[in-house]
């Protein structure tokens, strides 16, 4: 029989706490008076778990050297456009190198259930809200929108399919039920469209599995829908066909195109905030326009390097995960950043059987 280690590292709490954090500002805890004294003591226990988890790291002159060009263009980035999501990203990278991946990924899936469910207790006590506050039709059980909702629910199944590995056919049912979830209660279309695709990719698994033609597209996916992004947004609708696609992603061109017409593209970026400007609802171009071309290129080398060490680890189910947040990137901000984003967290992790 095997031994469960109850055994908890700091790199584990710190994601966990991050997490937390991190649905706690898409929720109405965020509204909430008490919020502040959240902020204070989940970040500055976050921080001592990340102080802990580092100190038995290995820092030789070269990795000095290193990080010192990255907090040197994290900071340029920070000032420039207000980067938090490149800065968590970098320390995320740092904190978890050398981490095991699978406890990292349970480190993530556990603070996402505790999340919901906390979450739905509340809204189903009264405390919070069950439906939106601008539309009664759509479900959100206490997060500020239902694409908060969404991306949390499309994480926990993502994450499930990871920790089953995709052989467990008890996964994709919970899969099915929440993309249905999200189709017809909570309304976001985004999310259920990637659990379907997820879904379709499972489905055919031995069409793509290991496939070279698969592989290749793998690598230069980032490359392929920053590209459709790029292309469609300086175009705009100016046809029928583009008419009908911008109405199958809810307007999204017209605001991609919005952007092109009224932001400028710089290096380091530019501080802006889209609900205050115009909603932008794809994460390439959020990160082309608010962090500028450095980043967006680090992202693309980043999104490279998660790929071709999916491959080279043969885990065809964190593989469809990174397809299916690929193409939820078009659709929202929120799939590329490191609280969501699975494969950009452990990137710097090392698999299970790499420490036995």
């Amino acid at each position: 029989m095997q031994k469960i280690s109850l055994k908890v590292t700091a790199a584990e709490i710190f994601v966990f706490v991050m997490q937390l954090l991190y649905f706690a500002a898409s929720s109405e805890v965020s509204q909430s008076d008490f919020y502040d004294l959240i902020l204070i003591f989940g970040y500055s226990f976050a921080g001592l778990m990340a102080i802990l988890a580092c100190m038995t790291k290995r820092i030789d002159l070269q990795s000095i050297l290193k990080l010192v060009f990255i907090v040197a263009l994290v900071v340029a980035t920070a000032l420039n456009s207000a980067g938090r999501e490149f800065v968590l990203l970098i320390l995320f990278l740092i904190v978890l190198n050398n981490s095991e991946q699978d406890r990292i990924v349970s480190a993530f899936y556990i603070a996402d259930i505790v999340a919901l469910i906390v979450n739905v207790c509340l809204s189903v006590a009264g405390i919070y809200s069950i439906y939106s506050q601008y539309n009664s039709d759509y479900m959100t059980f206490g997060f500020l929108n239902s694409n908060f909702l969404g991306i949390m629910i499309f994480d926990i199944v993502a994450l499930l399919i990871v920790r089953t590995n995709g052989q467990k056919i008890s996964a994709y049912i919970v899969a099915a039920l929440a993309g249905l979830f999200c189709w017809q209660y909570a309304y976001c279309r985004s999310a259920a469209l990637s659990i379907i695709i997820l879904l379709f990719f499972s489905l055919f698994r031995k069409a793509f599995e290991g496939k070279r033609v698969f592989s290749f597209s793998l690598k230069f996916l980032y490359v392929i829908l920053a590209g459709v992004s790029i292309v469609l947004g300086k175009i705009g609708v100016k046809n029928s066909i583009l008419m009908m696609l911008d109405g199958v992603l809810s307007g999204r061109i017209i605001a991609w195109n919005v952007y092109f017409n009224n932001k400028p593209i710089t290096l380091l970026g530019a501080m802006f905030y889209t609900g205050v400007f115009y909603p932008l609802d794809n994460a390439y171009l959020f990160l082309l326009f608010r962090y500028g071309l450095i980043v967006f290129a680090i992202y693309g080398v980043l999104n490279y390097l998660v790929s071709k060490r999916m491959i080279a680890s043969k885990s065809y189910a964190l593989q469809i995960v990174f397809v299916a947040l690929s193409f939820y990137s078009l659709m929202e901000f929120s799939p590329m950043s490191v609280f969501n984003n699975i494969g950009l967290a452990l990137l710097t992790t090392r698999k299970t059987e790499e420490s036995e």
